[in-house]
């Protein structure tokens, strides 16, 4: 998912996002989906020096909690300009199912927003 976004390949980015949070941007046109999942322009290369770009770097797992079948993880992902470490980071939340092997990602604002799950969301 991390490379994805930062390679612009917002078909892939929109893959691996939760398929609640994708139908609610389709729901709201064409526009704001690509808004959504094209945060950094296709053509634009994580290595080039173009400080227009906040990149995210390595993800890290903070903690994870298991429901049923739902296998959930916190996710912080440490951001970068210019190659060089901000400090700051965004949350994200993983979420499998025990009979998959793939996971489904969200960010800290759409894991609390009205449209995801409130039965898969284990995470406070």
């Amino acid at each position: 998912m991390i490379e994805a976004r930062n390679d612009g390949d917002g078909l892939s980015y929109l893959n691996h996002t939760h398929p609640a949070i994708v139908k609610h941007f389709k729901g709201l046109g064409d526009s704001l989906l690509k808004q959504k999942f094209q945060e950094v322009p296709e053509s634009t290369s994580r290595y080039d020096f173009d400080d227009q770009y906040i990149y995210w770097g390595a993800g890290y797992v903070k903690e994870v909690k298991h429901k049923d079948s739902i296998i959930q993880a916190k996710i912080e992902i440490k951001l970068y300009e210019n190659h060089n470490m901000i400090d700051s980071t965004v949350t994200f939340y993983a979420t499998s199912f025990d009979d998959e092997t793939d996971w489904l990602f969200a960010s800290s604002t759409d894991y609390n927003a009205p449209y995801f799950p409130v039965e898969q969301r284990l995470f406070d």
